[in-house]
């Protein structure tokens, strides 16, 4: 904390559940939230997605309970696909994995909220877009997502 107070460009990682906790945890070791609001530039919230065998997914309809879990209208607008199984992916359905990468720059409103406590949302609206941009493209599943934005 002395060295940014300093004005020293600090490169951190710290392990969480959500980036709201990270900041959570920063309270906790002494920052202030008048300071911390100032020093943050941007918040980066990692989750590892499996990507679907390109070979065999299928498209697939979302349920109403996933659909809202993962901040999807229900009818979306693009084809949706699930797992399949086949040869290339061992019956599994899913060929590797990818990050997903919440990137929030820390800007007016995000500072306002810093200071004020009140950094729930913010963080995790940003993770919720980078996932259904893969959902869009094809490359994941409605319910990975879900598994993966449980918290």
């Amino acid at each position: 904390m002395d060295a940014l107070r300093d004005g020293v460009t600090v490169l951190a990682c710290m392990t969480a559940p959500s980036a709201a906790d990270a900041i959570g945890d920063l309270f906790a070791m002494g920052a202030e939230r008048w300071q911390l609001g100032g020093m943050l530039r941007a918040i980066v919230e990692p989750r590892v997605v499996r990507v679907l065998c390109p070979s065999c997914r299928k498209q697939a309809e979302v349920q109403s309970q996933v659909a809202s879990r993962i901040g999807l209208a229900h009818s979306a607008s693009y084809p949706v696909y699930a797992p399949g199984a086949c040869k290339s992916c061992a019956q599994t359905g899913y060929a590797g994995r990818t990050g997903v990468f919440g990137v929030t720059y820390v800007d007016g409103d995000v500072q306002r909220a810093v200071r004020a406590g009140e950094v729930g949302d913010a963080f995790a609206q940003r993770l919720r877009e980078a996932g259904l941009e893969l959902l869009r493209a094809g490359r994941t599943s409605a319910e990975e997502l879900a598994r993966v934005f449980r918290q």
